[in-house]
């Protein structure tokens, strides 16, 4: 690939060199106000809660830069019934949550609801949640959820899970690679699998049970591995001589995997039937081809290309067949990741000299807008929503990732409390 490429790819080799946290992520929400007037009254607990559970919904919603949230000392008081909600008082909210929580034996139930509070009080919508201590926080998430989706109209993805790679020194000073996945707000993190040797591009599965990955062993070489994210237990998918990267991709219905080969010489793109074991190959030209991705009907693959002198998108069928370029709009643009609807797509751009991130809509001539600001941002990935992507950065001269909203306007950086996080990979909605 050009030197453009082979440079960044050096570049984030050596930022890969890592190490292990088990610390959950810490998020820091940058509040933008949104269009959405909301009031979140602290919620009423009886007994005590293991969790804060308004709170837990407060950042949620926050963190999407839709709405214009109000709480603490901006309320008239703390009710935690309708009756005690006026529009005289609360008309300005336009919409308020109010709710209990209740601690019975370790047996919680929440009562959450939103209340529309223009002109007259009434209930939108009323939300019950039973959770056990352990679950506390997954229930909070999906009561963010459903407010969500009745003021947003579309799914919240507030109970998702995302993978990444961390990286702190050991007790010996040596860098680990490990791979984790934990809730999309950095809580309850796990590990997956820890290596001296660099981990890459981390991929789920469409029911959210297993990750496809790249790990590099000490002699060079890399392997494409699936795990099951449950059991942990892993099954080695490709290690033939030269390449085996490139992030693999997992078709929508599971039943294959895309991947970049360099079986005889020269990186392509390759398909491989997980229930009979056969590789296809797609893509047969003398430039690079990587980064595959699935379109939305499983029909055909997204990939990264230097085939007209730089990097570009281009679409073949997942049959075989010729490509067609699909980005136009600058000199570089790779890594692609479709949003839920199959109308966007989010990649690395380069803008204006540095490495942005862009959103393509593909209902409007392919053109693509760039969403963050940042040198060196990396590896974007949707929610399972469409309205907010993932991606890696650096801040402080350390590895990073933010949660940016679709519209590039609220923006949230999540960091580790010591070390470099790469390589987002957003999860599928919760079955």
């Amino acid at each position: 690939m050009n030197k453009v490429i082979i440079k960044y790819s050096v570049f984030f080799l050596l930022l890969c060199a890592f190490a292990v946290s088990h610390s959950a992520l810490k998020i820091i929400i940058k509040k933008v106000p949104g269009n959405i007037k909301l009031a979140i009254v602290p919620f009423k607990v009886t007994g005590s809660a293991s969790q804060d559970v308004s709170a837990i919904i407060n950042a949620d919603l926050s963190m999407t830069g839709k709405f214009n949230i109000f709480d603490g000392s901006s309320l008239p008081s703390k009710p935690s019934t309708v009756a005690g909600v006026s529009s005289s008082a609360w008309g300005r909210f336009q919409n308020v949550v109010i709710g209990n929580v209740i601690n019975s034996g370790g047996k919680y139930t929440i009562t959450a609801k939103l209340l529309t509070s223009t002109g007259s009080v009434s209930v939108k919508r009323t939300i019950n949640k039973t959770a056990s201590r352990s679950s506390l926080r997954l229930a909070a998430h999906q009561v963010a959820n459903a407010i969500f989706k009745e003021l947003v109209g579309i799914p919240g993805v507030f109970d998702t899970k995302i993978a990444y790679i961390s990286s702190v020194k050991n007790n010996r000073g040596r860098r680990i690679t490990t791979l984790i996945t934990a809730d999309f707000d950095g809580h309850n993190p796990i590990v997956q699998r820890s290596s001296k040797n660099p981990l890459m591009s981390p991929t789920w599965s469409p029911d959210g049970r297993k990750l496809a990955y790249v790990l590099f062993k000490s002699n060079g070489r890399s392997s494409i591995y699936i795990q099951d994210v449950r059991t942990k237990r892993r099954t080695l998918i490709s290690s033939f001589k030269g390449i085996n990267d490139g992030a693999p991709s997992f078709s929508p219905d599971g039943s294959r995997l895309s991947l970049t080969l360099s079986r005889r010489g020269n990186p392509e793109i390759y398909t491989f039937n997980l229930r009979t074991k056969k590789l296809k190959r797609l893509t047969f030209n003398t430039a690079i081809d990587t980064e595959a991705v699935w379109t939305r009907d499983g029909r055909s693959l997204v990939f990264t290309s230097d085939r007209t002198g730089g990097p570009q998108l281009y679409k073949v069928s997942a049959s075989g067949g010729r490509a067609t370029r699909l980005s136009r709009n600058g000199n570089y643009n790779s890594r692609a990741s479709y949003s839920a609807d199959g109308k966007k797509i989010t990649m690395v751009h380069r803008y204006e000299g540095k490495f942005n991130i862009g959103v393509m809509d593909l209902n409007k001539s392919n053109t693509i807008r760039s969403i963050t600001t940042g040198r060196l941002d990396e590896s974007p990935s949707f929610a399972p929503n469409g309205s907010m992507v993932i991606y890696a950065s650096e801040y402080n001269r350390r590895g990073v990732l933010w949660i940016v909203s679709e519209d590039g306007k609220a923006k949230n950086r999540v960091v580790l409390p010591e070390g470099d996080i790469r390589e987002p990979a957003w999860g599928p909605k919760r079955r």
